[in-house]
């Protein structure tokens, strides 16, 4: 702070400041990610940030070699204007061509394309290597956060991912002519981009049920039914979802004199 009031503190000096602040301060950029404004800009700061950093901290065990076995975080899952479901992936060792194969849970899915984006926009690519973040089609069973080992999934990164949940619970009405199961199937779409709105069926009433964080995510959830499938549905009140039960059977006594 003292080379800085008096005018002595460099380029450097700043920057060595904010990594030793990784965790506690965050850089602020502007820019436009569709026009292509500021990505440079943030690129360079990510390397600066990034410079001097022990890499062996993080828990992914990342190395950034194309000659080690592939490895990739599912970032986002997505539907394209055909219905088609995009996995994104962030390659962080290996390499991934089309027509790769992968195992989940005894069934075999390959990989169609490797999409890199720009907007809505796309292009094909032959092979993606490490730091690449691409589209892939083909692939049905990874979910947002998961970690893609080899030729399968990492069950424990998984569990991790997934270690927090919303804690309210909303029922969701479809709008007057429309299926109950109609409505369910769009929300099972929505639940395929994001996992932890856990949609439930509910047989004995006959509705559908999602998990939300509040009214910020009822009101998001909403507008896109409608955006997406025209759906104009009713969200119920929420209902906290109590994570305490009884553990095991009891047996109590009690006694009652009447008055």
């Amino acid at each position: 702070c003292e080379s800085y009031l008096e005018g002595a503190a460099t380029v450097e000096d700043a920057w060595a400041s904010l990594r030793k602040l990784t965790g506690q301060a965050s850089p602020v950029l502007m820019g436009a990610a569709l026009s292509g404004v500021g990505v440079a800009e943030l690129l360079e700061m990510l390397s600066l940030v990034a410079e001097g950093l022990d890499a062996s901290s993080s828990d992914e065990s990342v190395v950034f070699s194309p000659d080690t076995p592939f490895k990739a975080r599912v970032y986002q899952v997505r539907h394209d204007a055909s219905g088609e479901r995009v996995t994104y992936l962030r390659v962080l060792n290996g390499k991934l061509h089309p027509r790769e194969a992968f195992r989940f849970d005894g069934n075999v899915e390959k990989v169609h394309q490797i999409r890199q984006y720009r907007g809505t926009a796309y292009t094909t690519l032959d092979e993606a290597l490490p730091g690449d973040a691409v589209g892939v089609t083909g692939l049905a069973s990874p979910r947002c956060g998961d970690l893609l080992t080899g030729d399968t999934l990492d069950e424990a990164a998984a569990t991790k991912a997934r270690r927090f949940q919303p804690v309210l619970a909303v029922q969701v009405l479809p709008p007057y002519g429309v299926a109950p199961s109609t409505l369910l199937e769009k929300l099972r779409i929505l639940e395929d981009e994001d996992p932890a709105l856990n949609v439930q069926w509910d047989a004995a009433h006959g509705v559908s049920l999602v998990q939300v964080m509040g009214e910020v995510q009822m009101e998001v959830l909403t507008q896109l039914l409608f955006d997406r499938y025209g759906l104009s549905v009713k969200l119920l009140p929420p209902q906290v979802l109590y994570k305490e039960t009884i553990a095991a059977p009891v047996v109590g006594c009690g006694h009652y004199e009447p008055l």
